[in-house]
């Protein structure tokens, strides 16, 4: 039986009817990869104009696949998403401007946005050669809220959540600052009284829901404007901006009033008391040190004179 000879056309058919299965398959791999990637993926041409987007990236802005077509301006895109509410109401005009930006190189990458239903999303925009870019998306939201709540931790007191003497001295020297300023302000030192007896009576367990209870009278007294922070143990700091105060002596007097008021603790009426130091922070002090130990003078002399009193340290 004779074999017929291959041509040289019908040699360049099968090896591009090869090529054409080889990019198929590619193609299909490409296609899967992009489907079960965890980053949302939109790839764009120097004209602005979306090349292919994954699923991630379409369920992220909750965009229909008919709204992310290959062709589809960026413009238009940026559009679907603020009238499908992707962002917040109030925020809206500035993700889409900052995101615009992004695309164009005027704002550096990656920026964080934060879309309506609390998730924060990190977009980066990678440049292509001959324009065009690359931008990924990445659901942040858990990384972001676990930093947070690392950052408040550093900041705040375990057992109250009020602010720990950390942030306190921070914001002390940012007082300092503002004093200098001619925006002077007031500390004021709260010791309870009585507080030792209560936890020598009823144990640690009712002691720590008493201080969770002072800790909520001494925000509401001392208003929202005031940075109220826990010491250690039994004694508080109030640190209030003058432009707020009438009266600093007249606003501590308020805190002490306001603490002696019964507590109703794990079934118990509880009465304590409490002692307040004054000290305002007033310009030409370099050693934010001193507003602290000023303040505590002045509550060694409340405590000295009697419980239930309010010291002005210079007075």
């Amino acid at each position: 039986m004779q074999t017929k000879p291959v041509t040289a056309q019908e040699d360049d058919v099968t090896r591009l009817k090869r090529l054409v299965s080889r990019l198929g398959r590619q193609q299909a791999h490409i296609e899967v990869i992009l489907a079960c990637m965890s980053q949302g993926i939109a790839l764009y041409d120097s004209h602005r104009l979306l090349l292919v987007a994954n699923r991630r990236y379409m369920n992220i802005y909750g965009l229909r696949e008919e709204m992310a077509v290959a062709g589809t301006p960026l413009d238009t895109i940026v559009q679907l998403r603020s009238d499908n509410d992707a962002y917040p109401a109030e925020e809206q005009a500035d993700s889409a401007a900052r995101y615009i930006a992004m695309t164009r190189g005027d704002t550096p990458s990656p920026q964080i946005f934060r879309l309506r239903d609390g998730r924060i999303i990190s977009v980066n925009c990678h440049p292509l050669e001959g324009g065009g870019w690359l931008s990924t998306h990445d659901d942040i939201t858990e990384l972001w809220t676990l930093q947070r709540e690392v950052e408040h931790m550093a900041f705040h007191d375990q057992l109250t959540d009020l602010a720990n003497r950390r942030l306190l001295q921070s914001r002390l020297d940012a007082a300092g600052g503002e004093a200098d300023n001619g925006h002077p302000s007031a500390l004021i030192l709260i010791d309870l009284d009585e507080f030792k007896a209560v936890n020598d009576s009823h144990g640690h367990m009712v002691g720590d829901e008493l201080l969770q209870a002072v800790a909520g009278r001494l925000r509401d007294a001392a208003g929202a404007d005031c940075l109220v922070a826990r010491l250690g143990g039994d004694e508080f700091a109030i640190l209030c901006a003058q432009a707020d105060l009438e009266s600093p002596a007249a606003r501590a007097e308020h805190i002490v009033t306001a603490l002696r008021k019964p507590y109703d603790v794990a079934g118990l009426e509880l009465r304590i008391g409490a002692s307040a130091g004054v000290a305002l922070i007033e310009h030409g002090i370099d050693d934010t040190g001193r507003f602290i130990a000023n303040a505590d003078k002045a509550l060694y002399t409340s405590k000295r004179t009697g419980k239930g009193c309010v010291t002005v340290f210079g007075s």
